[in-house]
């Protein structure tokens, strides 16, 4: 299974001829925080992060220390991580097909946050978004997927567009903290 990464720039991404979805992470202060990342998939797959990130499968960040995890389908799946240094990237291995729902990602002081991540990338099969922290996730409203129906965004964000732009089938949309909407 390679990764086979076409392209990646800093107005987000651009995606694959295999269905990667790359989330793009920086680290803040010391390094030393662990964010959370809940998912839920379709198909089971796996996820791999690049450069000093790493997962973990305790909320402390100091056991079973990892590069690659798999997400089992079935039900909500929680990851532990830290970016110690510098910037990296989550690669999902078709996740543009099978990530239904980003049930949370929560980011403490010193820990890993969203560097870039435009609304325009997530999977067009996502129906649930919900994001903590101090992240930075840029995009227009009219790019959330038409499948959206939950969309929650709270920390220091850059989210354009009207509330008018929302897909047809959503039911909950907040946006909270230093946001500009």
């Amino acid at each position: 299974m390679g990764y086979n990464i076409l392209a990646y720039n800093s107005n987000g991404f651009k995606n694959n001829s295999e269905g990667n979805w790359i989330i793009p992470l920086s680290s803040t202060g010391t390094g030393v925080g662990v964010s959370t990342l809940k998912l839920t998939v379709a198909e089971t797959t796996t996820m791999h992060i690049t450069g000093n990130g790493k997962f973990y499968t305790d909320a402390a960040g100091t056991l079973g220390e990892s590069t690659i995890a798999t997400i089992t389908s079935g039900s909500t799946r929680t990851f532990y991580l830290k970016l110690t240094t510098g910037n990296c990237n989550i690669i999902i291995y078709r996740g543009n097909s099978c990530v239904t729902r980003w049930d949370e990602w929560t980011s403490s002081t010193n820990a890993a946050s969203i560097n870039l991540m435009n609304l325009s990338s997530l999977p067009a099969v996502m129906t649930y978004f919900v994001c903590y922290g101090n992240n930075t996730i840029i995009g227009n409203l009219s790019s959330l997927p038409a499948v959206m129906t939950y969309f929650v965004c709270y920390g220091n964000n850059t989210v354009t567009g009207n509330i008018s732009s929302l897909p047809s089938v959503m039911t909950v949309f907040a946006c909270g903290g230093n946001n500009t909407v």
